[in-house]
């Protein structure tokens, strides 16, 4: 929703549903065009009202019990009921696309059959395994016609690929998060002050644009199938200058593959 040079934090109480704040954040981001792709439990009437107010785009997913989708959907079984098929990273996607309202909004509907085979194992090893109180009978796992599925609502004037393409980008955001976490921040937060949390979560997004930075040149350079990006820094940080006498520095001793590894970096020592 912002711009990657633009970060933008805003900071809630615990007590706080993220679906009421959900407004109030793109308020205060001044979000304008671009594509609001949420996550389960964000789509509500209010959000989508507001959504279309400012003339936003957006890709709303739908909770798995959402009472959206038309029952003549719900009611028919096998891949019959879907508009077509596309290959999504080698699986197999069924589409179907549902008009609702009249503001020109559809409902997607997707079946990853890869997914829908994971679902099915799944509830196969907990009937033998008679997870739950209640036992599962063969009945229970073939007669969810919505296992495997995935529902949005979405204002975008795409075809049901581009629309999934579009959704699945989001997931450049959770791998965001996720170096965020493990490799940038690894250290919790212990701040008592808007001030001090607002100078920390900066000195954070900075690393983080270093970061991206360091996976783009590792993927320029054919590093990326040969190490990590952790794997890299930490071999930098056993790098470092030191003083043998006034006004003399020279780099600690490295090994041959560091120097190697680091000179198809760019990176000059």
């Amino acid at each position: 929703m912002q711009h990657p040079c633009l970060p933008f934090r805003n900071t809630l109480p615990g007590r706080i549903v993220d679906r009421s704040a959900f407004v109030e954040t793109l308020r205060r981001c001044r979000c304008r065009d671009a594509i609001v792709i949420a996550d389960k439990g964000f789509y509500s009437k209010a959000n989508v009202s507001y959504l279309m107010k400012e003339k936003l785009r957006f890709i709303l997913p739908l909770q798995d019990n959402t009472t959206m989708i038309p029952k003549s959907f719900d009611s028919q079984e096998g891949n019959g009921r879907f508009d077509g098929r596309f290959t999504y990273k080698g699986r197999n996607i069924w589409y179907k696309v549902f008009p609702t309202g009249d503001n020109g909004n559809r409902i997607f509907i997707y079946q990853d059959d890869f997914r829908k085979a994971e679902y099915n194992s799944l509830f196969t090893e907990r009937q033998e395994k008679a997870y739950g109180e209640v036992p599962l009978t063969d009945k229970d796992i073939l007669s969810n016609n919505r296992r495997g599925l995935i529902a949005f609502v979405s204002n975008l004037d795409e075809n049901a690929k581009e629309v999934y393409l579009d959704y699945k980008e989001r997931w450049e955001i959770e791998n965001c998060f996720d170096y965020m976490k493990n490799s940038v921040a690894k250290k919790p937060m212990h701040a008592h002050d808007n001030g001090s949390i607002d100078a920390q979560c900066f000195i954070n997004h900075v690393a983080l644009m270093y970061f991206y930075r360091l996976l783009r040149t590792m993927d320029k350079s054919g590093l990326k199938e040969e190490y990590s990006a952790e794997e890299i820094i930490k071999r930098g940080n056993n790098i470092y200058k030191i003083s043998e006498h006034i006004g003399h520095k020279q780099l600690t001793e490295m090994t041959a593959e560091d120097e190697q590894i680091f000179t198809r970096l760019g990176v000059v020592l």
